[in-house]
């Protein structure tokens, strides 16, 4: 299997199109195979910078620090080997318009307890489903309220505050995303693997009583994009439909196999929150039953900016398509 992206062009806006770049990351076993990893894509349209990332992390449920830290490399690499340096007069970066909030922006103190106790009864049969846990990882890493780790002694101990607020981040996430900085669009999509936090009767249980609140407030990558200054920028839109992993294949059943993964939203898509992008719709394809998981996909708007001293016009889409180049990461 292959890691593969694609960013199509409409031919009405092909000649606003310049600058393209890509990258490739990898993950994997000691961070050179391609089994994980990301792809960055990036281009400008007009003169405002865009950047689409697909990325596939680390695997199991115990592996969320790993995840993180895959995600900030990736971040760090794609930014730093093809950022586009903004012009004077770009958009604000830090603004933040999308009336569209993520759902996990606004998780109320008694949610932040139900997270707690979630993480508490955590299954301990998917803990060892990972041959290659490192001993300097957490096994259920996750953020409460107070700040900090809220499962592994090893965080608590190296823990770092952010703003003077009382919240601290993950010892390893200490700085800003530096996407956010490095274009004004960044669409970021893929299998995150990030899970829910508990045992696989208790999200069976919840999936069957349609309490979606409590399975979001348990989510990962919910606890993350509250507390960790690395997600700082990024939003994501209301998860409106079921976990997309892990189906018994051409079924709508979850995994009945002898590991009966616990159902979670591993395939998420993230934005840059700015008032020049709108989000429109983000939803799974129930329907298509050829994988364990579903597929999601989201529609944005964008607003643009031009140069308007550029005679965009006189662009042939030769010098357009000489720009073009693939970047694969191998999966295994």
């Amino acid at each position: 299997r292959r890691h593969f992206s694609a960013v199509c062009v409409h031919k009405a806006i092909v000649h606003l199109v310049s600058d393209i770049k890509s990258h490739a990351v990898p993950t994997g076993v000691y961070d050179t195979l391609g089994n994980k990893g990301g792809i960055g894509v990036s281009l400008k349209i007009g003169i405002s910078s865009f950047c689409f990332l697909n990325a596939h992390l680390a695997a199991h449920q115990n592996q969320m620090c790993r995840r993180t830290q895959e995600f900030m490399r990736i971040s760090h690499e794609v930014a730093k080997t093809i950022g586009i340096s903004k012009k004077p007069g770009s958009m604000d970066s830090s603004s933040d318009g999308d009336t569209n909030d993520s759902c996990g922006d606004s998780a109320s103190a008694e949610s932040n307890e139900g997270m707690m106790m979630m993480v508490n009864n955590a299954d301990s049969k998917e803990s060892s489903d990972s041959s290659s846990t490192a001993s300097s990882t957490c096994k259920a890493c996750s953020f409460g309220p107070s700040g900090g780790c809220v499962m592994c002694s090893s965080c608590r101990g190296a823990k770092t505050t952010i703003g003077g607020r009382g919240v601290t981040a993950h010892p390893s996430c200490t700085k800003i995303n530096p996407l956010s900085t490095a274009f004004d669009f960044v669409f970021w999509a893929g299998d995150f693997n990030y899970r829910i936090n508990g045992t696989r009767d208790i999200i069976d249980n919840l999936l069957e009583n349609n309490m979606h609140r409590i399975l979001i407030n348990n989510d990962q990558l919910m606890m993350l994009m509250q507390y960790d200054p690395l997600f700082k920028g990024l939003k994501e839109g209301p998860i409106t439909f079921r976990p997309t992993y892990k189906f018994d294949k051409e079924s709508d059943t979850y995994d009945t196999s002898a590991k009966r993964r616990i159902p979670s939203w591993t395939d998420r898509i993230l934005y840059k929150a700015q008032t020049n992008v709108g989000l429109i719709s983000y939803s799974s394809a129930q329907n298509i039953r050829t994988s364990d998981h579903r597929p999601v996909y989201s529609t944005f708007t964008a607003k643009i900016d031009f140069d308007k001293c550029h005679d965009y016009d006189n662009i042939q889409v030769p010098l357009w398509s000489c720009q073009v180049k693939s970047e694969v990461c191998v999966i295994s």
